[in-house]
């Protein structure tokens, strides 16, 4: 079962509520993506083989915008950037979502 935070910047107050890294359901394994083109942060499904991801040296290497596979993005993680002004995110832990 995977899990969702609400993550927030300080400065700016742009919000987004994503996994904020690898993340492992039922039927998918999802990262979570800087894109540089949308200035957002975003999960994407990076295989349909959960069992493959966990593996704790696995790294994803199939991930893109959702938008475009053509938009330049990063894996991103907790203490991340934010998109729009590359303060430090923090992470809203009372706000915790369980996805499967």
């Amino acid at each position: 079962m995977g899990t969702r935070n609400r993550y927030f910047c300080n400065q700016c107050d742009y919000e987004v509520t994503v996994s904020g890294g690898n993340d492992i359901g039922m039927l998918a394994a999802t990262s979570t993506i800087h894109c540089y083109d949308c200035e957002e942060i975003l999960d994407v499904v990076t295989t349909e083989e959960p069992w493959l991801a966990m593996d704790d040296d696995w790294v994803p290497t199939d991930h893109h915008c959702s938008q475009s596979a053509t938009h330049r993005v990063a894996l991103w993680g907790y203490s991340g950037e934010c998109p729009k002004c590359n303060n430090t995110m923090e992470i809203d832990e009372w706000n915790l979502i369980m996805w499967d």
